[in-house]
């Protein structure tokens, strides 16, 4: 994949620590906010707290992530996203928040997509609809390599990654790793 002119890699190093600092100091390439048809991927804003708060307190919506959080944590958290930009709201057109997007470098080839829906919006489409609009859109600014990973037992994610066209790479570190590498062709099937 070449990188937009704006990420610049001045050194090659086999240090996991080197690298890591390297993915999470890399600017992101899509400017924000994005429109995808009946949803919008856009930054967070300090007013999103108590939305987010519903969806990642809820013990069943975090089951395969990490424990609940505290109002505390995800203000932190909030806070953190903010200033990072990794992650981002996921709303709709009248700006009701529905959950939350991941995205951003995975490593020097890849970027990580992901998601968490408040429980009100599962099993509706929303998060395969909304992954591959990104991905379509993230193609066109020259963005072609995406990972999904996800806990083993989480079916509806490895499910939507495989309908997407994502190849199975196994468990590593103790996540189900999804790779997907777009052509042409892939870009004109989302």
């Amino acid at each position: 994949m070449e990188l937009p002119e704006n990420i610049r890699i001045t050194k090659i190093t086999d240090s996991f620590d080197e690298v890591t600092d390297l993915i999470l100091s890399t600017p992101m390439v899509m400017e924000m906010p994005i429109s995808l048809g009946r949803y919008q991927i856009r930054a967070y804003l300090e007013t999103d707290a108590d939305a987010l708060y519903h969806i990642l307190s809820d013990a069943e919506t975090m089951r395969y992530i990490e424990p609940p959080y505290s109002l505390e944590q995800t203000k932190a958290f909030l806070q953190e996203q903010m200033r990072l930009r990794r992650v981002y709201a996921l709303t709709d057109r009248e700006d009701r928040l529905l959950g939350q997007i991941i995205f951003h470098p995975y490593d020097t080839d890849s970027y990580e997509i992901g998601w968490i829906l408040s429980r009100e919006y599962w099993n509706r489409g929303i998060a395969t609809e909304v992954t591959g609009a990104l991905m379509e859109h993230a193609a066109q600014k020259g963005i072609r390599s995406f990972v999904i990973e996800c806990h083993p037992e989480q079916k509806t994610t490895m499910h939507i990654a495989r309908k997407l066209g994502f190849s199975d790479q196994g468990v590593q570190d103790g996540l189900r790793r999804y790779r997907l590498e777009m052509t042409d062709n892939t870009v004109k099937t989302l």
